[in-house]
């Protein structure tokens, strides 16, 4: 598989179990395409587009993970963490205690409310909800950022967000 770059002649070759580096020296050159990279990683237009090239088309990629900064790894689908907690969540032997604590709570504050003498409506609570609550993110440890990128890549590979992950300018945070 190659990846083609509008701006930079030579396609970079992909292959399984190998980690390809393009090193852009000229300055103009590297901020166009960090500039480009960024905009298309925030789902803007952007002045340059990335091409998968195999034997059959061209496929534009649109969906990647970037890393920037080893100190700030953020996925980029919230929604599938907290998503794949649900999941496990259900296949643990833990998963009735929990729902069942989750039923007493609701029940505690159902009774809470009618006790209130103004009129209420509110929203049922679901074990999805209570996940949501935690915002649950990846943990990062400042004096770890080799750790942290081996944790970011995991998840990416566990929750299945995308194929595609772009390190950008980690030369400065790793020999």
């Amino acid at each position: 598989m190659k990846l083609k770059i509008f701006g930079i002649e030579n396609a970079i070759e992909f292959r399984e179990d190998y980690v390809s580096v393009l090193e852009i020296e000229n300055i103009d050159l590297f901020r166009q395409i960090a500039i480009g990279l960024n905009k298309l990683y925030a789902g803007l237009e952007s002045e340059i587009s990335i091409y998968f090239e195999d034997d059959f088309s061209n496929n534009s990629l649109l969906k990647f993970e970037m890393i920037s900064n080893v100190f700030e790894l953020h996925l980029s689908s919230d929604a599938k963490l907290q998503k794949y907690i649900l999941q496990e969540l259900e296949k643990n032997e833990l998963n009735k205690q929990i729902f069942n604590d989750i039923l007493k709570l609701k029940q505690s504050f159902y009774e809470f409310l009618q006790d209130i003498s103004i009129s209420l409506c509110y929203n049922d609570i679901e074990a999805k909800d209570v996940i949501k609550a935690f915002s649950f993110k990846l943990e990062q440890n400042i004096d770890e950022p080799c750790k942290n990128v081996c944790n970011f890549l995991s998840s990416v590979s566990l929750l299945q967000i995308s194929d595609f992950v772009i390190l950008f300018d980690v030369k400065k945070f790793f020999t």
